[in-house]
């Protein structure tokens, strides 16, 4: 049989790993949420139990980026790299990042499996969400899956959706409950909190000028909570510091004007130690507190930065009560 020419070929270091068969799963993966994990814990069970790497398919850049007639901007739940990690945190094997293209898009659902899938990534079993689809115009369904997969040459199992409040958990309700600052919701959508990560970046100083030094991010491609103040945590992986804290995503209005998005988070008891610029932090969002407000004076800044802290600390002691 003459199969297609690709317009992907999967790197070396995959087609070395599957050379003897594997397990995938594939899917756009943004934020990982309770759904993406149980088909993930399902994926890495069924390699164990065939001897085999658990892989996962997905894509960069994101496919509604390309077809999208006004993509949305800043709509990321998690960065590429991001995603890849928490993939391999889950178990897996290796991630294949595709670079997605119209032409990918444009291959046939047949192409997809049998050049693709089977003969290309040597997959014996796949595993994917409901909603699956695949192939050119997205013609490939669940069906379309599952009736390849009688013939015999493919193992496929579709997983149904982890409901929660009475509705599927995806990540199109986690963007929402986002934009809303609801973290509550979101968190409970992912089975985790909501995280921001990346490299300290120096500010201006100002906070440690007037007693209230910050760690600050100045996240790029990312859909970010509204502005306001947040409780959070701040963890530095490099050095396992890990503490309560409070966070101000915003503009601040109070020094400047027309200024860039930033996230400035104080800790509430001792600053993390030694985190120099460029060591990476991840600030974990757990309930919004306020808006962000523009304050007459230094004084009633201060004077609300210590309301703030009183109430991030008091839901923090909350927290450690109930566990």
């Amino acid at each position: 049989m003459i199969f297609p020419a690709l317009p992907v070929v999967p790197p070396s270091h995959v087609r070395e790993l599957v050379h003897q068969g594997a397990v995938w799963t594939i899917g756009n993966f943004d934020g990982l949420h309770r759904g993406h994990r149980a088909i993930l814990r399902s994926t890495v069970e069924d390699a164990e139990h065939r001897e085999l790497p658990a892989l996962a398919m997905t894509f960069e850049p994101h496919p509604v980026e390309i077809f999208a007639e006004k993509a949305p901007k800043e709509f990321r739940l998690a960065t590429a790299d991001e995603r890849r990690q928490a993939l391999l945190d889950a178990g897996l094997s290796e991630v294949w990042t595709v670079p997605f293209s119209r032409d990918f898009a444009a291959i046939s659902p047949l192409d997809f499996l049998d050049a693709l899938l089977v003969r290309t990534l040597r997959a014996e079993s796949i595993h994917v969400g409901y909603d699956f689809n695949f192939g050119h115009r997205r013609s490939g369904s669940t069906a379309t899956l599952l009736d390849y997969a009688k013939h015999g040459e493919l193992t496929a199992t579709v997983h149904p959706a982890v409901i929660d409040d009475g509705a599927p958990v995806s990540s199109t309700r986690i963007r929402s409950a986002l934009r809303r600052g609801d973290c509550e919701e979101v968190n409970r959508l992912l089975g985790q909190p909501w995280s921001l990560s990346g490299p300290r970046t120096p500010g201006a100083g100002r906070g440690t000028g007037i007693g209230i030094p910050t760690i600050n991010l100045y996240p790029q491609g990312r859909l970010l909570p509204p502005p306001g103040v947040y409780v959070t945590t701040l963890r530095v992986p490099a050095t396992g510091f890990h503490a309560g804290a409070v966070t101000n995503v915003g503009y601040r209005p109070t020094f400047e004007v027309d200024s860039g998005i930033s996230v400035e988070t104080m800790c509430l008891g001792p600053m993390a130690p030694d985190v120099q610029p460029g060591v990476r932090i991840d600030v974990s969002f757990l309930s919004r507190i306020r808006e962000e407000r523009r304050f007459p004076s230094t004084d009633a800044l201060l004077e609300q930065v210590a309301d703030d802290r009183a109430r991030a600390a008091a839901y923090h002691e909350r927290s450690q009560a109930t566990v």
